[in-house]
């Protein structure tokens, strides 16, 4: 990924030693050219919270950084979010498709160790790997050209070329009223991806309740967890199985 500034400065961040990142259109290549480079905080619109680092941030086709976790974290105010416990809004994922709502060409979430729950060779293995995702249509408007992660080193370079100190603008994102901005840098990159299309043998089954039917709640496991034995009986090793559903699998 190359990051370029005014006066024709340029930083490049190294892949998997400083970023990781794929998208999940089911396409041979997607990249960005020139995408503005936007600071959004800790990337999250919740209205029950009062929050919103969106706000009166233009973002569309542009390159997001945000921090992981969410303000009740970094503060350990209980009275913030839910203070140290993590809310899903503290989720990559959520941020990821916060970003796609917002209109962004892409996002990079910046790795802290303690604040993801867990060191930097997570996310970089797991960038080396497929990534799976379900069938949807219209992917070119509902995923990113590019997501990822970027480390907490390299994201302070970032700000530094920008004339910003990582330390204080981290601090300032976990206050309320916190304005995200434009950092006056340039960022492209892309991935090239061998696209598979597979069937998934991975819905157990639906117990639809009675008072919101419309709505889910989806408990998942590893296939270890229910174990291997076909005549297993209840509280014991089970296989179950079920209709397939389409999946995609994108190797960057």
């Amino acid at each position: 990924m190359l990051v370029s500034g005014a006066g024709g400065k340029s930083l490049a961040l190294r892949h998997l030693d400083d970023v990781v990142f794929w998208t999940r259109r089911p396409v041979p290549e997607s990249r960005i050219a020139g995408a503005e480079i936007v600071f959004a905080g800790y990337g999250i619109v919740a209205p029950e919270y009062g929050w919103n680092d969106y706000a009166g941030l233009d973002v569309r086709g542009k390159l997001v950084l945000a921090l992981v976790n969410d303000p009740g974290y970094a503060t350990q105010d209980p009275q913030l979010f839910t203070g140290n416990a993590m809310t899903y809004y503290g989720r990559w994922d959520y941020k990821f498709d916060e970003a796609v709502r917002q209109g962004a060409a892409g996002i990079l979430v910046i790795h802290e160790t303690r604040a993801a729950g867990y060191p930097w060779d997570v996310p970089r293995n797991g960038a080396t790997k497929p990534q799976f995702d379900l069938r949807i249509d219209d992917h070119a408007h509902k995923r990113l050209a590019v997501e990822g992660w970027i480390t907490e080193d390299a994201a302070a370079r970032v700000l530094a070329a920008a004339g910003q100190d990582y330390a204080t603008m981290k601090a300032a994102a976990a206050r309320r009223g916190f304005k995200g901005r434009a950092l006056g840098l340039a960022a492209s990159a892309g991935v090239r991806n061998e696209v598979r299309y597979e069937d998934s043998y991975n819905v157990v089954g639906v117990l639809r309740g009675s008072a919101r039917p419309g709505e889910a709640f989806v408990y998942t496991a590893h296939w270890d967890h229910l174990g291997k034995s076909a005549d297993g009986k209840p509280g014991e090793d089970v296989i179950f199985t079920a209709r397939p559903t389409t999946r995609q699998a994108s190797r960057a």
